[in-house]
């Protein structure tokens, strides 16, 4: 089985382990005298088995990703990043330079009075970043895809 593979098997046996552990916190419960329609210690039984296939399939993927393992980190932070400099952009909205009206007390007194307010790095420059960053992130996928297809678990 190559990484691409055991990834899908990871995320389906995940879900058994979810799927597992509602059913037996659910059927813990019965009233007494009354057959269970799930007994308590078959649901553990699969549970266990099912959570020790998922250990063992994290570990044989973590062992098989050791080649890409430099990409892998990249491709993490540059999507940590990439989120960054997205809402930098959405903040960093309008021109790059405008003026708005301060409150001033002066002697008791409340002036209004004008300040220019200037962005140091303008939207045209984040959106640049978020492009640049896209790009990195969709060369390590790239990268990675091609890794997990080809590598054996």
């Amino acid at each position: 089985m190559n990484i691409a593979q055991a990834l899908k098997e990871k995320n389906r046996v995940a879900g058994q382990v979810a799927k597992l552990q509602q059913r037996l916190i659910q059927c813990n419960t019965r009233v007494k005298g009354v057959e269970p329609e799930f007994k308590a210690d078959e649901i553990l039984n699969e549970l266990t088995i099912a959570r020790n296939k998922l250990i063992d399939l994290r570990i044989r993927i973590q062992r098989a990703n050791h080649g890409i393992v430099d990409k892998l980190v990249r491709l993490s932070e540059d999507k940590a990043d990439l989120a960054f400099w997205q809402e930098f952009a959405n903040i960093y909205t309008g021109p790059a330079e405008r003026t708005v009206m301060t409150s001033v007390f002066d002697n008791g007194e409340r002036n209004d009075v004008p300040e220019v307010h200037i962005h140091d790095i303008d939207t045209r420059a984040a959106i640049g970043r978020v492009d640049e960053l896209q790009e990195r992130i969709n060369k390590h996928q790239d990268e990675i895809d091609a890794y997990n297809a080809s590598t054996q678990v």
